[in-house]
């Protein structure tokens, strides 16, 4: 769950493979459900890009995104398939997500939707996680070996250390 610009909440709502809003006022829930042939997504985590724009990853092989203002939904197949987990935007607005099980960092591209697949200095390592900073370096944790990475976006390069 987030906290959108609009105020409300934002949940990637697993159960019922959907995008739900609720509104702080009413707490009217308005679901935005996934195509259906986008079934058992698997849905985890969200973030905002700076156009308003909601873009969401689902741990069994997609990423998406939803038009708040139009309702359309547009989910895309990850690069390795299995794994898209946590996502976050830069101070610039950029967008990348973890995949866990795909072991890499992926950059959106918020016009055509593809992804760049971002190696971690560590293989295997299952990037589940993704945080960026204040200057848009992105923090990412590797689940299966207890790692933390940081990704300097500007200079394309990552470093590790161990937690």
């Amino acid at each position: 769950m987030i906290v959108g610009p609009d105020g409300a909440a934002w949940v990637t709502e697993g159960g019922q493979n959907a995008i739900a809003r609720v509104d702080p006022a009413t707490r009217a829930v308005k679901l935005f459900p996934l195509p259906k042939e986008r079934r058992n997504a698997n849905l985890n985590t969200a973030s905002f890009d700076r156009q308003g724009v909601l873009l969401f990853t689902g741990q069994n092989g997609i990423y998406g995104r939803l038009d708040p203002k139009t309702g359309s939904i547009a989910v895309f197949d990850a690069p390795r398939g299995t794994g898209p987990y946590g996502i976050a935007t830069t101070p610039d607005g950029q967008i990348f997500f973890a995949s866990l099980s795909g072991n890499y960092l992926g950059q959106i591209d918020l016009e055509t939707g593809a992804v760049t697949v971002l190696e971690p200095p560590v293989p295997r390592q299952g990037a589940r996680r993704v945080w960026s900073d204040s200057r848009g370096g992105l923090w990412v944790t590797g689940w299966n070996g207890g790692n933390l990475f940081r990704y300097d976006n500007k200079a394309r390069r990552g470093h590790t250390g161990t937690c």
